[in-house]
């Protein structure tokens, strides 16, 4: 009943009272008329107004009575209704005027204090803090629960929240990610549609890749492994295609198919790693030659072995060279010295990649041993103003004395020749050599020859001997009867041996006189060259060594190098240019090369070091060409 019933109630005995007063009844006064009514009982619930009774007219509304929550009453007359239960501030019904209406109160539980909006929620333990009403198990409201939870607890949580939802979310704190969730992207951190794969493993093939060789993408991926709490990969455990299952570091490699499938960086058409394809390398299988990677166009060819080591038709070599020109080069000279292979010749000009000589002069170029085939060098030194073909090159402990002739014609008629001990440098210049004076003539030489402090030339119809071992140069000369072909020191020293048309005549040198003595008289000795102990002359026609054993065959040119107990020539014959090798007295391997020269090989040399061999040729063409192999 409402409180204003109750009020018109309460007056309504009071107005017959002054209704009986009015009428002539004793006088009751106000004050005693509401005393009596406080003490009055109406509901019969056994107190009175007085005693706090809040409505006399309701018998379960009184002072110490139950009091209901939510029924719009005081029942116990204390405070009014009871709106919050749980004391937690917020009421467990929903008001309208006022009054508790039915539907959803703003406190979801007012039977605890925990429970009411805002409250701090933690989420998958089935208890709806905070009341907002949504599922406990998916935080994100996207109408799947969070994957991993346990399938009794969920359908029990739903069962007595009447809530639902899909099973399965891999990220429960994002709208976006669920299973089978559109818009999915590799290697932005998330798996999207929960399927459960590696954001940077789009292949699947076990090995992730960042999006692209940029830094930032690498720490990307490193950020994402680290929050799966895998390893980091090192550069060489990434994958080289997240396209393709069937390449990545774990996979086999398939040869010569174009693809990288191991992801180790490698041509995939250079299996043996040497910088030349299948196509151009003549061996690239080590599974078939162990030694494959020795073996390519930029190798040096062995000649102990029947392998074609450089690519290079066979057991020839590449011959360098080309890429020079010379005028009316001559006297070609080869020797080792130290770590380097020195060529020099006397030439008119000169021009190549490295230099540029316009005068007339000798060249000297140097060669490193261990270089690669087809050798090329930058180092050149030039005399120029030399006249005549004198010249000669003589290897010392680690210099090369160098030798040559000028023609120096003056009132006296004075022959200048000149020879020095000199080192071999890149940009030295060998133009203050000390001057040899000579009797009265003219010596214009073809052939110059060294042996320590001598020195012999020929030409012009003369032959000279400069002996050094004095304080003061000793000079002989003699008269030839026609003019000299070659000459050349003899393995004594102070002898040599000059040869014309008719034959050749040794001399001894003797203070000054060049007498005649027994030596090679009946010779018919056309070239002449010196390589260490090893003399190797054309002798009518045919070969002939000194210092090593080496049959005698028809040759045009020749020259053979002894070093080791191994024996190596380089041979112009009947059957074309060759190469001769094997130990002294033979057996000899030989076969044909060729130095890509025009025209006619008119003169040839060779030098060996401990594990190489140098052969130089020159053409009638004025093509000079050099070649080096392993020994």
């Amino acid at each position: 009943m409402k409180r204003s019933a109750v009020a018109s109630q309460a007056i309504r005995p009071l107005l017959v009272g002054l209704a009986l007063v009015a009428s002539g009844c004793p006088y009751v006064s106000r004050a005693e008329i509401e005393a009596q009514l406080e003490l009055r009982d109406d509901d019969g619930d056994g107190v009175s107004v007085s005693d706090g009774d809040c409505d006399d007219l309701d018998g379960t509304v009184y002072p110490g009575a139950e009091e209901v929550p939510y029924d719009n009453v005081d029942n116990d007359c204390v405070d009014g209704d009871i709106r919050d239960v749980d004391n937690d501030g917020h009421e467990g019904c929903l008001l309208q005027g006022g009054v508790c209406v039915e539907g959803d109160a703003p406190d979801c539980d007012d039977n605890d204090p925990a429970l009411f909006p805002g409250a701090q929620d933690t989420p998958y333990d089935g208890v709806d803090s905070d009341c907002r009403g949504n599922h406990d198990y998916d935080l994100d409201g996207d109408g799947y629960a969070l994957a991993g939870t346990d399938s009794g607890e969920l359908d029990a949580y739903e069962a007595a929240s009447g809530l639902s939802a899909e099973r399965g979310d891999c990220v429960d704190t994002n709208t976006t990610v669920y299973p089978d969730a559109p818009g999915e992207e590799p290697y932005d951190g998330v798996d999207t549609d929960c399927d459960g794969t590696n954001d940077f493993d789009v292949d699947g093939d076990g090995f992730v890749a960042p999006a692209d060789d940029s830094a930032t993408a690498r720490a990307a991926l490193d950020r994402y492994l680290e929050g799966l709490g895998e390893p980091i990969p090192s550069d060489d455990q990434l994958d080289c295609d997240d396209a393709v299952a069937e390449v990545n570091p774990g996979e086999d490699e398939v040869w010569y198919d174009g693809v990288d499938a191991d992801c180790d960086g490698a041509n995939d058409y250079d299996q043996d790693g040497d910088g030349y394809e299948q196509g151009e390398d003549c061996s690239d299988d080590p599974t078939l030659d162990p030694d494959a990677a020795l073996r390519s166009p930029e190798a040096v060819e062995t000649l102990s072995d029947d392998i074609d080591d450089d690519c290079y038709e066979g057991a020839d070599a590449p011959w360098g060279g080309a890429d020079t020109t010379w005028t009316n080069p001559r006297s070609l000279r080869l020797v080792h010295v130290g770590e380097r292979f020195t060529l020099g010749a006397l030439l008119d000009t000169f021009e190549s990649p490295f230099s540029l000589v316009d005068d007339a002069g000798f060249g000297l170029l140097n060669f490193d041993v261990g270089g690669g085939n087809a050798p090329s060098t930058d180092e050149r030194l030039f005399l120029r103003d030399v006249s005549g073909d004198g010249f000669a090159l003589l290897p010392t402990a680690a210099d090369v004395e160098v030798g040559f002739a000028r023609v120096s014609v003056n009132t006296m008629a004075t022959t200048v020749f000149r020879y020095s001990l000199e080192s071999v440098g890149p940009t030295q210049l060998l133009d203050s050599l000390p001057t040899v004076a000579g009797s009265t003539g003219v010596l214009r030489p073809t052939v110059l020859d060294l042996d320590g402090a001598w020195a012999w030339a020929c030409g012009e119809g003369q032959f000279l001997s400069a002996d050094q071992t004095e304080p003061l140069v000793v000079v002989a000369r003699t008269t030839l009867p026609s003019e000299p072909l070659t000459c050349f020191t003899e393995p004594t020293l102070g002898d040599a041996t000059v040869c014309v048309d008719s034959g050749c005549q040794t001399f001894r040198s003797d203070g000054g006189t060049l007498s005649p003595i027994a030596g090679r008289e009946g010779y018919l000795i056309t070239e002449a060259v010196r390589s260490g102990d090893v003399w190797t002359f054309i002798d009518d026609g045919l070969l002939l060594v000194e210092g090593a054993t080496v049959p005698s065959e028809p040759a045009d040119h020749a020259a053979f190098v002894a070093d080791g107990g191994d024996v190596f020539g380089l041979l112009q014959g009947p059957d074309g240019l060759e190469l001769l090798h094997g130990p002294d007295g033979g057996p000899f391997e030989r076969f044909t090369v060729d130095p890509g020269v025009d025209g006619e090989v008119v003169e040839v040399a060779i030098a060996a070091a401990d594990d190489r061999i140098f052969a130089v040729v020159r053409s009638d063409a004025d093509d000079v060409r050099w070649a080096t192999w392993r020994r």
